[in-house]
């Protein structure tokens, strides 16, 4: 076992427990109201291998957004019944492989539909396929992504003499800045409409969820923060009401809820000062290895080392020479050159997005379980 204040640093601490709990969690929540469900997990959040195999060792789907995601998924040996691909770059041939193998592919524009229309046409070839569609829910947001289900492109959808070897399988959305509960409810009822309209078996309504996180970030939303349970019921229920049966297949994508508590990184000090009555304190990692968390809040964390030297109010930063890296916008506790702080739930857009920007990114990963906190 592996003691915290002896670990060479930067490093992120992989907790694999974790993940898997999120997952099965979600998942059980779920199927207390509608037994049909599977989760795909993105991989743009957080392609840290572990996590990825995890996923399907669960049996859930890998849901994948470029050429490069797909590729990576291969090499890892997910099947193409395993993966969801989605996303606006161009890659026919890998989404033709993935729909005629039995995964998922979800197009988002008509001009890259009309090419498995010709191709299917040519063939005489039957293909199944998904389509990703853009609707209003009232959350002010007017994504540049899918079908608009009030244009001329979702009426080409409408009718089947206009494709008629492909079958539409699936309906797909996801939309931005609609965490709430509410958000969920007007989302799946939409997509139970388009679902019947089209003919699709399955309902993915994408993520931007909430997950589990500590208090001290929690607080920093000014929103209501749902637990897995209350969505799961809103989803659940809405479900249950359209198709008693079960008749089809739910899917959630879901990146941040399941892997952020799942990650953190630990960092040591190699500076502390004081200009103009505030207090900095220096990390040997920056904010590109942090990620996402520490650019929109101010993530929580845990100290270790001397019990000395206590600043209250500090911001700490990270090394690189730039203003704008900070990491935590309010520190309360020790800070000694050579303490360790764990920056905590970090796990979203974090290991997938670290750059090579006068540091070196943070690529080192021990395991939750190997090391004593």
């Amino acid at each position: 076992m592996l003691n915290v204040r002896e670990i060479q640093t930067p490093v992120y601490i992989c907790d694999i427990k974790a993940f898997k709990g999120n997952i099965t969690d979600f998942r059980k929540a779920v199927n207390k109201y509608y037994p049909n469900y599977h989760m795909g997990y993105s991989y743009k959040t957080n392609y840290y291998q572990d996590f990825c195999k995890e996923v399907d060792k669960l049996g859930e789907y890998a849901e994948v957004v470029s050429p490069k995601e797909y590729h990576y998924a291969k090499e890892l040996g997910i099947r193409d019944e395993n993966i969801i691909y989605n996303g606006v770059i161009p890659d026919f041939a890998n989404k033709l492989n993935v729909a005629l193998n039995g995964g998922i592919v979800n197009i988002e524009n008509l001009h890259e539909f009309k090419n498995f229309v010709d191709w299917s046409n040519a063939k005489q070839r039957h293909i199944e396929l998904g389509v990703r569609l853009n609707f209003d829910i009232g959350n002010g947001v007017i994504s540049r992504f899918g079908f608009d289900t009030t244009g001329e492109d979702f009426q080409f959808l409408l009718n089947k003499y206009n494709f008629p070897f492909i079958a539409i399988k699936s309906v797909h959305c996801h939309i931005s800045q609609a965490r709430s509960l509410e958000f969920f409810r007007k989302r799946v009822q939409s997509m139970i409409k388009f679902a019947d309209m089209l003919g699709a078996s399955i309902i993915d309504i994408g993520g931007n969820m909430f997950g589990r996180m500590d208090d001290s970030f929690k607080e920093q939303f000014n929103e209501y923060v749902p637990t897995f349970e209350e969505y799961a019921e809103v989803i659940g229920i809405e479900m249950a009401k359209a198709y008693p049966n079960g008749e089809k297949m739910l899917v959630t994508e879901d990146g941040t809820p399941v892997v952020s508590n799942a990650m953190h990184l630990l960092a040591t000090i190699i500076g502390v000062k004081e200009v103009q009555g505030n207090t900095f304190i220096v990390l040997d990692t920056k904010r590109e290895d942090v990620g996402a968390s520490c650019i929109c809040k101010s993530p929580s964390y845990q100290h270790f080392g001397k019990d000395e030297n206590h600043v209250e109010k500090a911001t700490v930063f990270g090394c690189s020479c730039v203003e704008i890296d900070y990491l935590v916008r309010e520190y309360n506790g020790p800070a000694n050159i050579g303490d360790k702080i764990l920056i905590r739930n970090i796990g979203a857009y974090s290991y997938n997005t670290t750059n090579n920007f006068i540091t070196h990114g943070c690529r080192n990963v021990v395991q939750m379980k190997d090391i004593v906190l």
